[in-house]
Formats: structure tokens, C-alpha cells, sequence
């Protein structure tokens, strides 16, 4: 997250952490236009590519199946769950919107 401020770090760490903790949750992280990192677990992989537009989208993935990596994960056993847009700049206001099923699930 080397392009966000100081103030989102803090509050992007602990959503992406609240999230990871839900062993059946994933996270998809899409810039303004592309995939910035595939369906994954892995905490460092999903911060090192947080921040690298103004706008970072997380898509979250159910995992219907926990006994496999995720990377070994066919389509029909990921479902979407939600998603979680951030603009950065905005310091705590930070996330901008996220899907209404999420609501009160991470803090929001």
C-alpha cells in the first residue's frame, strides 16, 4: 500500500484481517480497470496491491469447498459474496461503498 495514506492503512489492514478471519472468505482486488490480484487468501498479496489506483474494488468470494488451496479452485466452488469499493484520499471515509449484505458483518 505504498501509494495510501497513512490514516487508510490502518482501517484497509484491519477490514482485509476481518475478512480473512471468515475461513470461508476471499478476496478478489480489481483497480480502476483491471484485476489487481485473483481470488486469494494470502494477506501480504492482498495489501502489496491495495492503493495502486485511486479506487481499489474488493470483490469477496465464498469458498464452498475448505479442504483445497485456493489457487486449485474450480468457478463453480467460489461464489461472490459481496464487494467493498475504497477511495483513497479520503482518509477515514475511506470505504465508499460495499454490498448491503456486508453491513455490519466487518465494522461497516
Amino acid at each position: 500500500m505504498k501509494h495510501v495514506p497513512d490514516n487508510e492503512v490502518k482501517i484497509i489492514t484491519n477490514l482485509v484481517d476481518s475478512i480473512l478471519a471468515h475461513e470461508d472468505l476471499a478476496i478478489c482486488v480489481r483497480d480502476e480497470e483491471d484485476v489487481a490480484m485473483q481470488t486469494t487468501r494470502n494477506r501480504k498479496d492482498i495489501l502489496s496491491v491495495i492503493g495502486d489506483t485511486e479506487v481499489t474494488i474488493l470483490k469477496i468470494k465464498k469458498l464452498l469447498v475448505l479442504s483445497k488451496e485456493i489457487s486449485k479452485f474450480n468457478r463453480s466452488e467460489i461464489e461472490n459474496y459481496g464487494f467493498i469499493t475504497l477511495i483513497h484520499g479520503n482518509g477515514e471515509d475511506v470505504i465508499s461503498d460495499y454490498s448491503e449484505n456486508l453491513k455490519g458483518m466487518f465494522s461497516l
